[in-house]
């Protein structure tokens, strides 16, 4: 890979790089990581527990389709990166 310019263009790839290199970790931090924290967010927006038991059979879903999304993404960045690693033995 040629390394990128200095001119304007080569800046703002590298800064929305940088970008969104940090979203993953912000994520993380925002995410609720306790039941409480859950029931914090939820009643900070205004969704009391009323609303949340039906919301509940919901997440069990969400939450293993969410997971199954993460796995095919881990497994094509992992196929991705070894063919590239393959090619680039390849070429030496």
């Amino acid at each position: 890979m040629a390394p990128e310019c200095g001119c304007a263009a080569g800046r703002q790839r590298r800064r929305a790089r940088l970008a969104w290199s940090l979203v993953p970790g912000l994520a993380l931090a925002l995410l609720p990581k306790c039941p409480l924290c859950v029931v914090a967010y939820l009643s900070a927006i205004g969704i009391g527990a009323g609303i949340a038991a039906p919301l509940a059979g919901v997440v069990l879903p969400a939450a293993r389709m969410a997971a199954v999304v993460a796995l095919v993404a881990i497994v094509l960045l992992a196929v991705y990166a070894a063919r590239r690693g393959r090619r680039a033995a390849l070429a030496r």
